[in-house]
């Protein structure tokens, strides 16, 4: 009960908060619809689209389906949509939760600050997906454990659907936390259920490749490969990660040459040392890992930053790092932006439950404090030096709590030594 309370509570409010006055469109939702729409005319939604599509070409009917089941009333839609987030996100939260000993009370907190943070913010304004999708994440975790339903082929065929469709609705975020899992509850059956999952996904494609008179698939591996195009793509599309500065200190000769291979050399790097440590029985950091892999690639924005935040947050307050947890909560609550000073009071009934569930003593109470200012001095130097507060706020305060993630995970590198086998 502790788990799902923020749910019933905290969304309605944020769903408040985070309102627009008027909503004449649906935001990132509307570019799945139109895609679906454009497949339905016989159209290629790559180029309809402009390259603005880079979803597979079967999930955008997901959305479409329900959209049409709301009476195609986008304010229905839209609201529905990004409680189905909160649902997904909650629900991905009660399976990491079960590497840490947590009373209720702090599942109850803990759900509360993710909720309400600024990442959940960006995507609710976005009309994003991330918390949908590991939702249907933890749903596979579910059918996994053990065959749940009566029928073994309705259960198979369900964990084909829900693996195909989160595979194309959003692959640089899911392909390694999905991998992870399957190592996890099926390593012996691995590779017999990626054949299933790879025909079961060709024959889709196939089906609607002869729909439109285009080969879909190719269609969207070019539209892929496209994101690390230089020339194309200067501004890595507004991408939220290290890249960007990187890409933003250099000229256009070094940028192009760096961003040929090397944002997905370190995806594919960090990823495939997860699932390695995985095999080598190192559960924790492995599953850590495949979150944050995301991060390095040149396609990363705010709103995927879920996943690596719950990673951080827990690791942070199983271990009382109470400096880190002001940083914490400084960064990621304070910036969130509410539009109402119901916001504010919210925010600091969370904090003081976070301190109260934490037992937290007069010196934990001054390395909270030290920790909140030391993130607001932080923000204000990026702002004076960089002069790109925003962008480089959301870059530099998330990579220095990827880098804290990594460390407190692998126990100071003596794990990844030791599973490395060195």
């Amino acid at each position: 009960m502790a788990l799902w309370l923020p749910l019933f509570v905290l969304a309605p409010i944020n769903l408040y908060l985070y309102r627009q006055d008027e909503r004449s469109e649906i935001r990132d939702l509307g570019v799945w619809i139109r895609a679906a729409e454009s497949i339905l005319s016989g159209k290629d939604p790559y180029l309809e689209s402009g390259g603005l599509f880079k979803s597979g070409p079967i999930s955008p009917f997901v959305l479409y389906s329900i959209r049409l089941g709301c009476m195609q009333n986008d304010s229905v839609f839209f609201y529905l949509i990004m409680f189905l987030n909160f649902v997904g996100m909650v629900t991905f939260i009660s399976w990491f939760l079960r590497y840490f000993k947590l009373s209720p009370i702090q599942l109850c907190i803990y759900n509360s600050v993710l909720i309400s943070s600024s990442f959940t913010r960006e995507v609710l304004v976005n009309g994003q997906i991330t918390g949908l999708l590991f939702g249907c994440l933890a749903l596979l975790v579910y059918l996994l454990e053990t065959n749940h339903l009566k029928s073994r082929f309705i259960n198979g065929l369900s964990f084909m659907i829900l693996t195909v469709l989160i595979i194309d609705f959003k692959p640089n975020i899911i392909v390694f936390p999905l991998l992870a899992l399957l190592l996890i509850y099926r390593k012996s059956l691995i590779l017999k259920m990626l054949t299933s999952v790879t025909l079961f996904y060709s024959a889709l494609i196939i089906a609607l490749s002869f729909s439109t008179k285009t080969n879909l698939f190719s269609a969207w591996v070019k539209n892929l490969v496209g994101i690390n195009n230089y020339e194309s793509n200067p501004s890595l599309f507004g991408t939220k990660n290290f890249w960007q500065v990187i890409n933003r200190a250099s000229t256009p000769e070094i940028s192009q040459g760096v961003f040929s291979i090397m944002p997905l050399f370190s995806f594919v790097i960090v990823g495939s040392l997860g699932l390695l440590l995985i095999v080598k029985k190192r559960e924790s950091i492995g599953v850590s890992l495949a979150l944050i892999a995301p991060f390095f690639y040149s396609y990363f924005h705010y709103y995927s930053f879920f996943p690596i935040a719950m990673v951080s947050l827990f690791y942070i307050a199983k271990q009382k790092q109470f400096l880190l947890l002001g940083f914490y909560c400084s960064t990621y609550l304070v910036t969130s932006r509410v539009n109402d000073n119901i916001g504010f009071l919210l925010i600091s009934l969370l904090l003081f439950g976070f301190f109260l569930t934490l037992d937290s003593g007069i010196r934990s109470t001054v390395m909270f404090s030290l920790g909140w200012i030391t993130s607001l001095m932080m923000r204000l130097l990026i702002s004076e030096v960089l002069q790109d507060e925003i962008l480089y706020m959301s870059i530099v305060l998330s990579a220095l709590m990827i880098i804290w993630t990594v460390v407190m995970a692998s126990r100071h590198f003596k794990v990844l030594h030791s599973a490395l086998g060195f």
